[in-house]
């Protein structure tokens, strides 16, 4: 914040499951103002991933005084899958990844003929399909 001498770290991230459809208009004025009041720079539903039983995964960056704990005050009850904090060039878990719960929202892989047209598909491989530019790889 400007002027205020107070310097606001973004150096957490997290995985969230959302309800699919689920935009920011969607929420109450006091749970767009708390979530305005800990997302840091970025949030967006996780490229490469897709909606799974009616939820989706948001990534986020988020301020450093974010607590998972605080979340039910406010009536936003997403299930974190994983949290993590960022410490010089390393990512510290705070919320044990859910890897198993990340697999649901990896599509299937298309496997292709030599023409390139879909000929079959193969269950997910795990990877991470998306991360922010300049932060380390968190598995």
């Amino acid at each position: 914040m400007k002027g205020t001498g107070v310097i606001m770290l973004k150096n957490k991230r997290v995985f969230l499951l959302v309800p699919e459809g689920l935009t920011f208009d969607d929420l109450s004025e006091k749970q767009q103002e708390a979530i305005q009041a800990v997302f840091g720079e970025f949030c967006t539903i996780m490229p490469g991933t897709i909606p799974y039983k009616g939820k989706q995964v948001v990534d986020a960056i988020i301020l450093n005084d974010f607590d998972p704990k605080l979340m039910k005050d406010y009536e936003i009850d997403w299930e974190i899958i994983g949290l993590w904090e960022k410490k010089e060039d390393s990512m510290w878990p705070l919320v044990e990844f859910d890897k198993e719960a990340f697999m649901n929202y990896l599509p299937d892989v298309e496997e292709l003929d030599e023409e390139g047209k879909v000929i079959g598909t193969k269950p997910p491989v795990f990877h991470i399909p998306h991360n922010w530019a300049g932060w380390p790889e968190i598995v």
